[in-house]
């Protein structure tokens, strides 16, 4: 069975997803979307859990908090949205990750790793960060 992970934005949605072991993490998709429209979020998931014929049982949920920890207005944004994926998704288990930092050290595997512009990175980054989030839950 795969796992995903989600880091969820205002405009785009990144989301990374494991092979079958659990060992190898790959980035999906950066998915734009009509700001703060998070059914087209559920719809896009919907389409990977058919493309991967039901293969995955977990979702892990990039939650956002403040640097020490505590809550803010965006990550019960996030964990709303938490709920309407255990509601969607009845049979798959869904965790909420710290987030934290995961954006900063995307960009920094974008710019110093890969080499990409500013412009090439605002692209990708969502995605990469949901690579980091499922890195960061899975110990790899």
């Amino acid at each position: 069975m795969r796992v995903i992970a989600i880091d969820l934005g205002t405009t785009s949605m990144g989301i990374a997803i494991t092979d079958n072991t659990k060992t190898i993490v790959s980035p999906l998709v950066n998915f734009k979307f009509t700001k703060n429209n998070y059914l087209m979020c559920i719809n896009k998931l919907k389409e990977v859990f058919h493309k991967y014929n039901n293969e995955i049982n977990q979702i892990v949920l990039g939650l956002p908090l403040k640097m020490d920890g505590t809550k803010n207005e965006w990550t019960n944004i996030v964990e709303k949205f938490g709920q309407t994926l255990k509601r969607e998704f009845k049979n798959v288990k869904i965790i909420m990750q710290d987030e934290r930092m995961t954006t900063i050290k995307a960009t920094e595997r974008l710019k110093f790793d890969i080499g990409l512009k500013a412009s090439q990175i605002k692209n990708k980054k969502d995605m990469i960060s949901a690579v980091i989030i499922l890195e960061e839950y899975l110990k790899i």
